[in-house]
């Protein structure tokens, strides 16, 4: 008899939406990539699978925290400014906008 595979304990620590949009989806994605012999209950799945709960968080929470945050125009207009000019400043400090950065042949 074969287990049915269930949602790990531990993806129940994540938000819901984080949860049941990228969480749930790879967790299965593991297990249909397991082979054969492999069972559900063994420890190198619960592994890969607090693994997984791992990059969820670091991948999801800041783009989830982004997303829920209620932006005005004002806001949006004026964020994307810095972000401009903050990227403007990385690129004239890093040599490659200077022109004699470049050797001439």
């Amino acid at each position: 008899m074969s287990e049915s595979p269930r949602t790990p304990i531990m993806g129940m620590i994540l938000p819901r939406v984080l949860r049941e949009r990228v969480f749930e989806p790879a967790y299965y994605d593991l297990l249909a990539t397991l082979p054969p012999h492999t069972s559900v209950a063994s420890p190198l799945v619960h592994l890969r699978a607090f693994g997984l709960v791992l990059d969820t968080l670091r991948v999801g929470s800041p783009r989830l925290a982004w997303h829920s945050f209620r932006r005005s125009r004002r806001l949006q207009v004026a964020l994307g400014i810095i972000v401009l000019a903050v990227v403007g400043y990385f690129v004239s400090q890093s040599g490659s906008y200077d022109p004699s950065a470049t050797p001439r042949y």
